[in-house]
């Protein structure tokens, strides 16, 4: 008798400690699909402002957003190709920066210190999306 109580006290604790593990993996999932939706608009915001409004936010700044969305994009999946994809969006973004920040500097509006912080982000991004390509292969 003793021994069948102990076993379905273990059942319960199990049963009740699986619950609360599915309920903490879907709360980091919410969290994450939360943080890569505001990550993105606030990028989407930002891009618009500096093709608008050259002399606002700077374009290392839009930098700096680009690896927060990468960042949460990659907390998205655990799966090798969506980290690689995500890489692929930010080398993508980070190329677009690079020509902004050179069509200002044309301009005036930013200098050279400016583009080549934002051609140092962009050559980090392909070395990181090079590297995860070389590393998909090897599997």
């Amino acid at each position: 008798m003793t021994t069948r109580l102990i076993v379905a006290g273990l059942c319960s604790a199990v049963a009740l400690l699986t619950s609360h593990a599915k309920a903490d993996e879907k709360k980091i999932a919410e969290l994450s699909k939360a943080r890569f939706e505001a990550a993105k608009e606030a990028y989407r915001l930002r891009l618009r402002l500096v093709k608008e409004r050259p002399e606002s936010p700077s374009v290392e700044g839009l930098c700096a957003l680009s690896k927060k969305l990468l960042d949460a994009e990659r907390d998205l999946s655990a799966k090798p190709e969506s980290h690689l994809k995500a890489l692929e969006s930010h080398l993508r973004r980070m190329v677009e920066l690079e020509k902004i920040a050179s069509e200002q500097e044309k301009v005036g509006i930013g200098g050279a210190d400016q583009r080549l912080v934002v051609r140092t982000y962009r050559l980090e991004a392909e070395l990181w999306t090079e590297k995860a390509k070389l590393e998909s292969k090897k599997k």
